[in-house]
């Protein structure tokens, strides 16, 4: 975007703030923005939805194209996780402990990213969280998960990456008001692999 600059945005008449102040249905847009094309002089319009739908999506083609060869050669293993968001209000937190919970079981995290979302099976209000580590091989998912109930998450290892990817890319944005819809790590670092190409 950066060769798109900011011509003028406006007001959506009338536009509801009360429908996503708990998060409970979709974001929608409150400005229309025209934006100009500083290389060809031409004019786009959108709205603010939409310009956050195309960064969330320029995030998890990021996530994708960082990580997709490594898992194919499987020297990775993606947790996917659906996590109630009435009992983890604060994403980061459950994320920083999930990940204390990888590394005491030998699985360095790596990358992350979250999204919000609502559903009508299980949690009303939920996060997908996708976390990258280590190669998890079956021994070890088996100690951290099968054998103990997770009443307030879900969790699972990623058998598609672009399936998975292309899944959260249709989805609408929710959020509480003042809520971020979506989120990553600050960068999508990799494994240290000798012999390999995935520096």
């Amino acid at each position: 975007m950066k060769e798109w600059k900011l011509v003028r945005f406006c007001p959506i008449a009338e536009a509801s703030h009360t429908t996503h102040n708990i998060g409970q249905t979709p974001l929608v847009p409150t400005k229309v923005i025209m934006l100009a094309n500083t290389q060809t002089g031409l004019f786009f319009t959108t709205t603010d939805i939409d310009m956050k739908k195309h960064k969330r999506n320029t995030i998890l083609n990021e996530f994708k194209d960082t990580y997709i060869r490594l898992f194919k050669a499987k020297e990775i293993s993606i947790f996917t996780i659906v996590v109630d968001s009435d009992d983890y209000e604060d994403i980061s937190r459950f994320i920083a402990g999930f990940k204390k919970k990888l590394m005491r079981a030998g699985l360095k995290p790596y990358g992350h990213i979250w999204i919000r979302d609502v559903g009508a099976i299980k949690f009303e209000r939920h996060c997908h969280v996708a976390i990258v580590t280590d190669r998890c091989n079956a021994e070890q998912y088996n100690r951290l998960f099968k054998r103990k109930k997770h009443h307030k998450y879900n969790v699972q290892l990623c058998l598609n990456v672009d399936g998975f990817n292309g899944y959260l890319k249709d989805k609408e944005l929710y959020g509480a008001n003042r809520q971020r819809s979506f989120g990553r790590s600050r960068i999508f670092s990799k494994p240290d692999i000798t012999g390999s190409n995935a520096a």
